[in-house]
């Protein structure tokens, strides 16, 4: 018994599609903070400590 009817266990369109989806959602996820670390003066932030 599936959640998806239809669906075999060794579909590989359904492992390619989960890998791209978890890769998308890995990069989305840390382009704000790569974005926020980029605009911080290295020398600063060492100073800071």
């Amino acid at each position: 018994m599936f959640l998806v009817p239809g669906l075999r266990p060794s579909d590989p369109l359904t492992y390619l599609s989960v890998v791209v989806v978890l890769a998308a959602t890995g990069i989305l996820a840390t382009l704000e903070p790569l974005r926020r670390a980029l605009t911080i003066d290295p020398a600063t932030s060492l100073r800071y400590e």
